[in-house]
């Protein structure tokens, strides 16, 4: 006959038991990996102040080519940004509709860099039928173009061509020049493949049904009208007493660190490491200071006192 465990003997075991469970170490969970999923097919080369401009610039060609085109057909038209985002060149071309006809633009004079204007072929037809004197029952049957169709599409490109010819010159000071009618985009190969592309959707309503006009701008042309751009921008935003007001009364009561530097020289490692109290460091002749709001230099300074203080005194912007 075994034995019997008296209360605390049994007390005990139980203890015993809890701190053997404390001791077992628990298996910590597998750390997750975090994985960041990159799209190299959408570039960044150009900045988000560059896409907010050439959304801006191309709202206002929204506008005119809506009345010009509206004028034509005797009938409205309404035209707006939908995006405007990055792609490489031949992603931006296999995005386009898969009848759509395009328009080969030129930059300036000679040979310069191209952009792309691209039109839904159904919205092209109707449109046609709308300046033959169709009635307005809705889109038009997809078909191929027929030569009169192909002379009025043209017609109907250089129209907006020149549209968009005039807000190009306002805020880029560049001219674009229709150059070419493309039904093929075997025959729009005007940049790299791998070459960033800003690609601008653009939605279009006519009896109301919505087609798509997309312009795709190589990274060569952009460049070639961002310089005169942007400095025409701050030019125009320094000129502006009202834009200049607003700033300072959004950014009057942000607190910027102040400082003065007296000089400055340059010391090895070791000469750093081996400085100690009592020790002179000799920062060159004396001359003007150097006044800092924060990293940025703004004004040249002479050290002085002022109701026994040290003070700087202003002695000129740099």
């Amino acid at each position: 006959m075994s034995e019997q465990l008296d209360e605390t003997q049994i007390e005990a075991l139980f203890a015993g038991e809890s701190q053997q469970v404390a001791r077992t170490p628990t298996p910590s969970a597998p750390r997750r990996r975090h994985i960041r999923t990159v799209d190299f097919s959408r570039p960044s080369t150009f900045s988000k102040e560059q896409e907010r401009r050439l959304r801006r610039a191309h709202e206002v060609f929204c506008r005119n080519a809506a009345t010009a085109l509206g004028g034509e057909a005797r009938t409205p038209i309404d035209f707006e940004v939908l995006d405007v985002r990055q792609l490489t060149w031949l992603n931006a071309v296999r995005e386009t509709e898969a009848n759509a006809i395009y328009a080969i633009v030129k930059l300036g004079g000679g040979e310069g860099p191209q952009l792309v204007l691209a039109l839904e072929r159904v919205f092209v037809l109707t449109l046609i039928e709308r300046m033959c004197g169709g009635a307005d029952v809705g889109p038009a049957g997809d078909r191929k173009l027929s030569e009169i169709d192909a002379v009025l599409t043209e017609g109907i490109m250089r129209s907006l061509v020149d549209q968009l010819s005039v807000v190009w010159n306002q805020w880029f000071d560049v001219t674009l020049a229709f150059e070419a009618l493309e039904l093929d985009t075997r025959g729009i190969q005007i940049a790299p493949p791998a070459e960033p592309t800003v690609v601008i959707t653009i939605e279009v309503w006519l009896s109301k049904h919505t087609f798509v006009l997309t312009l795709m701008l190589p990274h060569a042309a952009v460049k070639e009208a961002s310089a005169t751009f942007l400095a025409r921008e701050s030019v125009a935003r320094a000129e502006d007493p009202v834009a200049a007001s607003a700033i300072r009364q959004a950014l009057g009561g942000i607190a910027i660190e102040l400082r003065a530097r007296v000089g400055s020289i340059e010391l090895s490692a070791d000469e750093l490491l081996a400085l100690g109290a009592g020790d002179v460091v000799q920062l060159g002749p004396a001359g003007p200071i150097t006044l800092y709001a924060d990293n940025v230099p703004v004004h040249r300074g002479r050290p002085g006192r002022d109701r026994g203080k040290r003070a700087v005194q202003i002695g000129g912007a740099l």
